[in-house]
């Protein structure tokens, strides 16, 4: 086995990994453009909004469902679930 001088051994292990062809979908929604991040936000906000209604709010029957509740959780788990995997995609 050659042995490398330290400068060369440092150089190749700073190879830049460049993603998969599988995950253009990822870059494409992530990276160039942030629908995920978007998305989530904006069910976080909904979700403050429905938490923390205005008064006048506190009446209707979209602030007492629990079942519409469950589904925008659920929506907004599986949208930062989407997020964190391609955050780290190699």
């Amino acid at each position: 086995m050659r042995k490398l001088p330290l400068h060369q051994l440092h150089d190749s292990h700073s190879i830049r990994h460049r993603p998969s062809p599988n995950s253009a979908v990822f870059i494409t929604l992530i990276v160039k453009v942030p629908i995920i991040q978007i998305l989530t936000m904006m069910t976080g906000l909904f979700m403050i909004a429905l938490e923390f209604p205005l008064p006048q709010l506190k009446s209707l029957a979209i602030h007492r469902s629990i079942v519409l509740r469950i589904v925008i959780l659920l929506f907004q788990t599986f949208l930062a679930i989407l997020f964190y995997q391609a955050s780290f995609v190699q």
